[in-house]
């Protein structure tokens, strides 16, 4: 086991390559510092520099070319998941060295339209929170969240403050774990007057369209989630049938 000494000082380096990719804008493919560069910049030993460069290559966001260096494969600031993996969008971009939040919250109850009805299996009369929010992957807009959640889901009272980090943990803590979703894809446009906080007149997005199951088998939320699509690379294994 490495001391944690030791750990915290790669960590501290992988961090800081991280913030020169992103600082010198570099593409993929674009080559970065060598390590010699790279330990004059962060006044540490090669061998840290190594073990820095390895564990964000075993991350996928660099790779090595013998006897040319070290070059980019994905930006850290690119979320990379497969299209069939149900997953946290707050631990997805912790993973790729960016830091989640949450800017803008709307929260109002309302009573659900019969389509929204029908996908959560309620009566029309049933209280729901309706739950607008934008997460951000450091200053980027990464995933804007439309949520429908029945009231007895959820909870009375429930405030803007609940609805601040991820949102399968807030359901966790109500006794509802996320199991699976059924999943609807679409591509979309997006532009300023959907969302005020897009720094271009129109983005591009991916909108899963998605009806929450817990372990216990019941539908307890309905979702329209569009994810950046400069933020987020999704991927599929498509198996060929042979007869």
């Amino acid at each position: 086991m490495k001391p944690k000494e030791q750990q915290s000082r790669v960590s501290i380096i992988q961090h800081g390559i991280i913030e020169f990719i992103k600082q010198a804008n570099l593409s993929v493919d674009d080559r970065l510092p060598g390590e010699t560069e790279l330990t004059q910049r962060f006044g540490v030993s090669r061998s840290s520099v190594r073990e820095a460069l390895a564990n964000l290559s075993q991350e996928g966001i660099i790779y090595k070319i013998q006897g040319k260096g070290t070059f980019l494969r994905t930006r850290p600031d690119s979320v990379n998941n497969g299209i069939d993996t149900l997953f946290s969008v707050t631990e997805a971009i912790k993973k790729h060295h960016a830091y989640p939040s949450t800017k803008r919250i709307n929260l109002s109850t309302i009573l659900p339209s019969q389509t929204v009805a029908n996908k959560l299996n309620i009566n029309k009369d049933e209280a729901c929170y309706l739950i607008h929010r934008i997460r951000y992957a450091d200053e980027t807009v990464a995933v804007y969240n439309i949520n429908t959640f029945p009231v007895r889901i959820l909870g009375e009272g429930l405030e803007e403050v609940h609805l601040q980090g991820s949102l399968f943990q807030f359901l966790a803590s109500r006794g509802h774990i996320v199991s699976h979703a059924q999943s609807k894809i679409t591509p979309a446009i997006l532009t300023r007057r959907d969302i005020p906080e897009l720094t271009t007149e129109v983005g591009l997005f991916l909108m899963f369209e998605e009806v929450y199951f817990s372990t216990k088998g019941e539908i307890i939320g309905y979702t329209n989630d569009y994810y950046n699509n400069e933020m987020f690379d999704f991927s599929i294994i498509r198996n060929r049938i042979i007869e």
